[in-house]
């Protein structure tokens, strides 16, 4: 995870997902879905939020207002599948995708405030729009001297996670 506090880009390098699908009846499938529902967890914890005004009318309600992710956004999906049937269904099948959808509305946050720790930033508010993330750095201290680095020498403000 990198967090650029000059543009408040979250960057997820790497994003794993391993669900219990019970029987899988179509691989192929299963595959689509859960990589469907990890770029949506990731829009969740990231991008989306519906925005209404004092008086209860909603803000976002285009594409024009609403941020969601791009395939840029996404980083490469490691998905594993255990295949545990389950006695109480046909053929053991259970469902799919909701550890793509749910899981990254936990980890997302808990790795952003790991990257924003060494500027005393606590996250307490999803999701972790650019915007919210640009309003945190600006009112938070300088990052101490024990945050990582990108390598020998370099003093780039960018933290990985």
């Amino acid at each position: 995870m990198c967090v650029d506090p000059d543009t408040a880009r979250v960057k997820i390098e790497q994003y794993y997902i391993v669900e219990d699908c019970g029987t899988i009846l179509d691989h192929d499938v299963v595959e689509g879905q859960v990589q469907g529902a990890g770029a949506q967890g990731l829009g969740n914890a990231i991008f989306e939020a519906l925005v209404y005004d004092a008086d209860g009318q909603l803000l976002t309600a285009s594409l024009m207002d609403y941020l969601v992710p791009t395939a840029l956004d996404i980083p490469p999906l490691h998905m594993e599948h255990m295949e545990t049937p389950s006695p109480f269904t046909f053929n053991g099948v259970k469902g799919v995708v909701e550890a793509g959808t749910v899981g990254a509305y936990a980890a997302i946050p808990n790795a952003v405030a790991d990257a924003l720790r060494p500027w005393g930033i606590a996250v307490t508010a999803l999701p972790l729009s650019p915007q919210r993330v640009w309003e945190l750095v600006q009112t938070a201290a300088p990052p101490r001297a024990t945050a990582p680095q990108e390598g020998p020498g370099d003093t780039t403000a960018s933290l990985n996670v």
